[in-house]
């Protein structure tokens, strides 16, 4: 009996202890808030004019909501139809930020954007407080033209893999070289919520509850 309460509670550590690594990877940005910084435009074609949208208009907002609907836009779609964009000619700064609404453990990601701009994906750091590199989202200028999907234009399923995983709240996606004509449809992270993850002290107090089980049942055996 005392060899089997042993077996019983480092079996019951274990499990505990493998939560994490057992929870499954998903793309914890689908369908989350996102907002616009900056100037951003509606659809126009070449040759005419493109006029300026308040942020906050329903316009706007459902072009914003593509960004984390899940969905990609066919490879070479034309960058400024249905997407979310910005033009910094006449905007200095322009952000598509991403709320995760909780604390998110992020492992991946997939963008799509315009082909021949480069792109700077930040997250939140909660240590410092600021904006801090998540992914230089390299410019795909020799892809074709029009929407390209990162890291790999021919597999939107690929997942750009972090050396070191990330912890954070929210995301932030800007351009940063290129033509300055961005546009973005897709953003993705993949990860899980941290607060599915049992914390060490939680796991200590299971286990010495484990063990004072053992000790009482084996007294009463």
């Amino acid at each position: 009996m005392k060899h089997l309460n042993a077996a019983i509670v480092i079996m019951a550590l274990f499990a505990i202890s493998t939560t994490a690594s057992a929870l499954p990877v998903t793309n914890v940005a689908l369908n989350k808030q996102v907002t616009l910084d900056g100037r951003f435009f509606t659809p126009y074609t070449w040759g005419g004019s493109y006029p300026t949208r308040p942020t906050t208009s329903a316009a706007m907002q459902a072009l914003a909501d593509t960004v984390t609907d899940g969905k990609f836009k066919p490879d070479n779609w034309q960058w400024n139809n249905g997407t979310t964009w910005w033009d910094k000619h006449e905007s200095s700064s322009a952000y598509v930020n991403i709320d995760l609404a909780g604390t998110f453990y992020l492992e991946s990601f997939v963008v799509q954007a315009d082909d021949n701009d480069a792109y700077l994906l930040e997250y939140w750091n909660l240590t410092s407080l600021g904006w801090a590199t998540a992914w230089n989202v390299p410019n795909f200028g020799n892809h074709g033209w029009g929407l390209q999907t990162r890291p790999n234009d021919l597999n939107d399923s690929e997942r750009y893999m972090l050396g070191t995983p990330i912890t954070t709240t929210k995301l932030r996606l800007t351009g940063v070289g290129g033509d300055k004509y961005y546009a973005t449809s897709e953003i993705q992270a993949f990860g899980y919520e941290i607060q599915e993850v049992p914390e060490p002290a939680t796991l200590f107090l299971l286990g010495a509850g484990l063990v004072a089980g053992g000790v009482l049942r084996r007294k009463k055996d």
